[in-house]
């Protein structure tokens, strides 16, 4: 799966959440495979789409429903990792989001990402099924191959999310520095640093 935060899948108390760990305990981890692609939340491409969609200063980032809801999908992600160590594998990607994609079987369920104003433009995006061996499969399929390779650095664990989320943490105050360096026009955050 690649995802933004993967809100309707990561999210307990969302159904395909629940359909989701029903798999892997029936499963019980063997056979299962289950791979993940959140966007990296102090990603340039993370901080301009929230500070767009939720029309907040800089200083307000960590309130954003993008934050929050990218958070929380690393957190369950991570449970799920720890339960389920062969069968689950979550990464963060820094790269511009420009589809969803889901791969169940032999079918790719795909999305285009659109930024919207007034409200989430996939609300109103269809939802494609494409299935394997179609031109369009084995393209998105090398799609999400390229971003998992690329994305490696910045393997999902629990001490990465702690880390992005404590704002006195080393690896928190080397991205607001990556931060302020793509986007001069921002301010830095408030806080200790």
């Amino acid at each position: 799966m690649l995802t933004v935060a993967g809100l309707e899948y990561l999210h307990a108390g969302a159904e395909a959440y629940g359909l989701l760990e029903d798999w892997l305990k029936r499963s019980g981890g063997k056979g299962a495979r289950l791979k993940v692609l959140l966007l990296h939340p102090w990603s340039e491409q993370a901080v301009s789409r929230a500070l767009r969609e939720d029309r907040r200063p800089f200083a307000e980032y960590t309130e954003t429903n993008l934050w929050m809801e990218v958070l929380t999908s690393c957190t369950n992600l991570v449970k799920w990792q720890e339960t389920w160590p062969e069968a689950v594998e979550g990464r963060l990607y820094k790269v511009s989001p420009a589809c969803f994609l889901l791969f169940v079987n032999d079918v790719l369920f795909y999305e285009q990402y659109h930024f919207g104003a007034g409200g989430r433009a996939s609300k109103k995006i269809p939802m494609f099924v494409i299935a394997r061996g179609s031109p369009v499969y084995e393209q998105l399929d090398g799609h999400f191959s390229h971003v998992w390779d690329t994305a490696s650095p910045h393997r999902l664990t629990g001490d990465l999310v702690r880390d992005i989320k404590d704002a006195n943490s080393e690896l928190r105050r080397q991205l607001d520095l990556l931060i302020a360096c793509a986007r001069p026009d921002l301010p830095p955050p408030p806080g200790p640093r």
